[in-house]
C-alpha cells in the first residue's frame, strides 16, 4: 500500500482535500484492506494527516521548475499557464519549428496576453518566474 512512497495514503487524501476547488476525492481499491486503509482516513488525527514535511522536501529539489502541478492557476487573463510551460520546454528541446508556430499562432489566448500582475508567481509553490518564462516563450514565437 505505501511501499516506497513518501506520503501515507491518510497524508494523500488530505493533500488533495487541501487543494481549492476539492470537494471530493475518489480513491480507488483493490481489495477490502485498501478500502480499509482510505477510510481509516476519517479517523486519523491532524499529525497522522500532516503532508507539510514531505512536500517541503518535494518542493526544495524542484526550486524553480516548472511541474504542470496547475497551483498558478487560474489566471486572470485567462492564460494556460501549464500549458504555456510545457509548450516552452516543447520549444526548448525541440526548436521553433513549422508544427509549434503552427500550434503556437493557434492558441486560445497566447503568451503575449499575459499583463505581468505576478499573481502566478505568488501561487508557484516551486518559485518559477513565470513571467519570464513566457515572455522568453513570447520572444521565441513572435518576431
Amino acid at each position: 500500500l505505501q511501499g516506497d512512497l513518501p506520503l501515507s495514503p491518510a497524508q494523500c487524501l488530505h493533500y488533495t482535500l487541501s487543494q481549492p476547488g476539492v470537494s471530493v476525492a475518489v480513491a480507488g481499491v483493490k481489495s477490502v484492506t485498501e478500502l480499509d486503509v482510505d477510510l481509516h482516513y476519517l479517523e486519523a488525527g491532524a499529525a497522522e494527516k500532516d503532508f507539510s514535511a514531505a512536500l517541503q522536501r518535494f518542493q526544495q529539489g524542484l526550486q524553480g521548475v516548472c511541474t504542470y502541478c496547475n497551483h498558478c492557476a487560474p489566471c486572470p487573463e485567462e492564460i494556460d499557464v501549464s500549458a504555456m510551460m510545457q509548450f516552452l520546454a516543447d520549444t526548448r528541446r525541440f526548436g521553433v519549428d513549422v508544427e509549434r508556430r503552427y500550434d503556437y499562432a493557434h492558441l486560445p489566448v497566447p503568451p503575449s496576453f499575459c499583463v505581468e500582475c505576478g499573481v502566478c508567481v505568488e501561487r508557484c509553490p516551486f518559485g518559477v518566474d513565470i513571467v519570464a518564462e513566457l515572455r522568453e516563450l513570447v520572444r521565441l514565437h513572435e518576431p
